[in-house]
């Protein structure tokens, strides 16, 4: 692109300033439209040039004044400077005129002076002899606490004038023993001030009570106290810098010393004045009078300090008796505690009120008790931990504490703490009071395991002994009520201290004590079941089905109590499973009772009795008879279908059991017969089950019987037809069978066996996990997968 050379401006030298308005008129005027604006714009900045020159001009006038103002000013001055020095000229000729006048001049100068001094030093003593009477003023003082301002002003005026006298004399031994003899009563008075103060502090909420201003007057004392201290740091601070800088020179030290002299004489001089000064001056003006003083004692402790210290050996003394007879008397104790919340109210509305906002005394005091409160507890409830000794579940108990204690003590954590904490205005604070409590609730939970399988063994016991009632035409016995009685009895009782983990603790205990309910009824059930009447073992059916339903109830009355955080550590699944494990257990139990009848009858199938009667018929007779008369009436309805569904599958089992592993014979009326059995069968079991259930079941008798009294060659169809739903079963079975049969030889078993073991290689694909069934729990395999 071609440069463009701009001609220069008219009126502009500056090359800067004539750069920024080309750049101005580039920026105005960029494009061709912009240049029908050239007007307005010339005219808008000849305005603006008429408005900056004005300014220009007013500022320049304004200037010029001052200038003027200000030469006016050095001219004058310049005049009194002149006359000052022809004043000074004429005094010193006027003073070498007169000094010869008066004779003995410099004799009479010093007489003078030591007329002066000695008035000082007689107001001295006359103010040193008071010391007397202002201390028994002081010591009158005392008795109103009222007067802690005055009493602290005049105590302090005191203390410094014992200072200062100190340093005055301490040159002069007998005078300086005779000055300490002097003051002797001041340490004593200061000492008894600030013991007065100092209890004062540590009787806050109680004088807070009765007289607030006492604790206003403290706290200003304090603060006075305070200030100072916090000025003496500063002015060591200060001197410190000074002395490392090295700022001084020798000329610097020399004028100092002579100043501190002259100060030093200055203050003898008018130290009577100050007196009366001090004396006239009411309490703010006393501030500032002995803070800035140099005499004032430096070795007196930090009162912030000190008054933390007092206030945290005062709550430590509340607390030491509650330490040592909280183990004697846990009521009385929590009485004591109950006392020391209401004085966080106190110190809530009064106390802190009567102090700076800068002290936060209030939470100075939450902070103190609840650390107080947390390490009572603790201490209390390790106590009563450290004197249980568990020991499989055999708990000895050397110092015994009521559970009902432990409650009273939980519930108060949490509802009365709780409450009283929201009512201060305290929404969370750490530690958590509850935690403290953990060993108290290990044993509160010891003793519920303790007690709940107490009650459990007696339930089992007592249900054995006592002849269940028939209720809605069922067997029932008072043991789900009395257990889940229990159980909410003492969840009740928990959930009224409105601990979650104590409800959880708790439920935790009645989880594991349902568990072992079970694990005992179980056993009971299976190594006993012959010792129990048959209509205990239906009750067990029935009780165990409605404690299936009573737990479900529990659980929503626990999930209604606890969050969801809380619900989240309790696991009822095993419960209810096992509940529903125990009818089932039972259950067996029955079919136990019935098979011990049948057990002679069974042993005589596929003999040559078998043969002679019908063995088939008594089996369902006997049945019919214990379902008809003794339990279908008093058995809940589903546990009845369960129970015949078992007899099936357990009169096939053994059946099978004593047709493979028997040896018998079989002959050409075995296939009539085994066909009767199964049709009674399905007769009998289709009144209880659907037909397709019993006849799926029967089924593998009927294959069996194929097995016996078919054609060798149908053998491997049949057993196919075994092994689609029975995988457990092999070639074993098989040869057992066969070799029963007197209508095959040796060498067609043989070849049939081969067949048989290959279909079994075909469905058996994993030798390392054998599947189990009926055929596996036989003890009939010598070699082969159950070898």
């Amino acid at each position: 692109m071609e440069t463009v050379s701009l001609v220069p401006l008219e009126g502009l030298d500056d090359l800067s300033a004539q750069s920024a308005a080309i750049k101005k008129i580039e920026q105005n005027f960029s494009n061709i439209d912009s240049l029908a604006s050239v007007t307005n714009h010339k005219i808008s900045l000849i305005q603006q040039k008429k408005t900056i020159e004005a300014q220009i001009k007013n500022e320049v006038h304004s200037e010029l004044e001052k200038s003027k103002k200000g030469l006016e000013t050095l001219y004058k001055s310049y005049n009194r400077i002149n006359k000052m020095d022809e004043s000074f000229s004429d005094t010193v000729a006027l003073c070498s005129e007169t000094s010869n006048l008066i004779g003995y001049y410099q004799l009479i100068k010093k007489v003078n002076t030591v007329r002066v001094n000695l008035i000082n030093i007689l107001k001295e003593v006359d103010r040193l002899l008071t010391i007397p009477e202002k201390a028994a003023e002081i010591e009158q003082l005392l008795s109103d606490e009222l007067n802690l301002l005055e009493i602290h002003s005049k105590l302090r005026e005191l203390e410094r004038l014992h200072q200062k006298a100190l340093k005055q004399f301490e040159s002069n031994f007998e005078e300086l023993e005779a000055i300490k003899e002097m003051f002797s009563s001041v340490p004593e008075l200061s000492h008894r001030f600030e013991n007065k103060i100092w209890n004062i502090v540590s009787n806050s909420v109680e004088i807070a009570q009765i007289k607030p201003a006492v604790l206003v007057k403290v706290a200003q004392i304090i603060e006075r106290e305070k200030i100072y201290e916090q000025k003496q740091k500063e002015k060591k601070s200060q001197n410190s810098l000074i002395s490392s800088e090295g700022i001084h020179d020798d000329d610097d030290d020399d004028e100092i010393n002579l100043n501190n002299s002259n100060k030093q004489q200055k203050n003898l001089n008018n130290s009577n004045n100050n007196n009366e000064n001090s004396e006239n001056n009411n309490n703010n003006n006393n501030n500032e009078n002995y803070y800035d003083e140099e005499g004032y004692d430096k070795n007196r402790s930090s009162y912030g300090d000190r008054f933390l210290e007092v206030l945290t050996q005062s709550i430590s003394g509340k607390f030491e008796p509650m330490f040592l007879n909280s183990h004697n008397d846990l009521v009385q104790t929590l009485k004591d505690v109950n006392k020391m919340v209401e004085e966080l109210f106190i110190v809530m509305d009064i106390v802190q009120e009567c102090y700076p906002p800068s002290y936060d005394l209030f939470n100075f005091y939450v902070d103190q008790y609840h650390t107080k409160f947390y390490s009572l507890f603790g201490s209390f409830s390790n106590l009563m931990e450290s004197s249980h000794v568990n020991n499989n579940y055999q708990v000895v108990v050397t110092k015994n504490i009521p559970s009902a204690h432990i409650l009273m003590l939980v519930e108060w954590v949490v509802k009365n703490y709780s409450r009283d904490l929201s009512r201060l205005g305290i929404q969370d604070i750490s530690p958590p009071l509850l935690d403290s409590l953990d060993p108290l609730i290990k044993i509160y939970k010891m003793h519920i395991k303790q007690l709940m399988r107490e009650w459990c063994d007696n339930i089992i016991n007592n249900d054995n002994q006592n002849k269940p009632e028939v209720v809605d035409g069922q067997y029932c016995s008072l043991a789900p009520i009395q257990l889940f009685e229990s159980v909410a009895s003492q969840l009740d009782i928990a959930a009224a201290t409105k601990c979650q983990k104590l409800v959880v603790g708790v439920m935790e205990e009645v989880v594991s004590a349902l568990m072992y309910f079970q694990v005992q009824s179980i056993t009971l059930l299976q190594e006993r079941n012959h010792e129990i009447k048959l209509e205990n073992v239906i009750a067990y059916v029935n009780n165990n089905s409605k404690c299936y339903d009573h737990t479900q109830t529990i659980v929503d009355k626990v999930s209604n109590i606890l969050d969801s955080e809380h619900m989240g550590y309790l696991d009822f699944d095993p419960v209810l499973e096992g509940f529903l494990n125990v009818s089932k257990v039972a259950t067996q139990a029955i079919s136990s009772v019935i098979f011990r009848d049948l057990d002679e009858c069974i042993h005589k199938f596929y003999t040559v009795e078998w043969y002679q009667e019908d063995l088939m018929q008594p089996i369902i007779n006997t049945f019919d008879d214990y379902l008809t008369n003794d339990i279908q009436k008093y058995i809940l309805e589903n546990y009845l279908k369960r129970l015949a569904l078992l007899l099936l599958d357990t009169l096939i089992e053994q059946l099978l059991a004593q047709l493979i592993g028997g040896k018998n014979k079989f002959n050409e009326n075995t296939y009539k017969i085994l066909s009767n059995d199964c049709d009674k069968l399905l007769d009998f079991f289709k009144k209880y089950l659907r037909l397709s259930v019993v006849t799926a079941k029967v089924q593998i008798l009927e294959d069996f019987k194929q097995m016996i009294t078919s054609s060798i060659d149908m053998v491997p169809v049949y057993f196919r037809s075994v092994i689609n739903f029975h995988k457990d079963i092999n070639e074993r079975v098989v040869e057992l069978v066969l070799y029963q049969r007197t209508d095959i030889s040796k060498s067609e078993i043989t070849e049939v066996l081969g067949q048989i073991k290959t279909i079994v290689e075909t469905v058996h694909t994993d030798p390392n996990n054998p599947p189990t069934g009926i055929f596996s729990r036989m003890n009939i395999y010598q070699r082969g997968w159950f070898s």
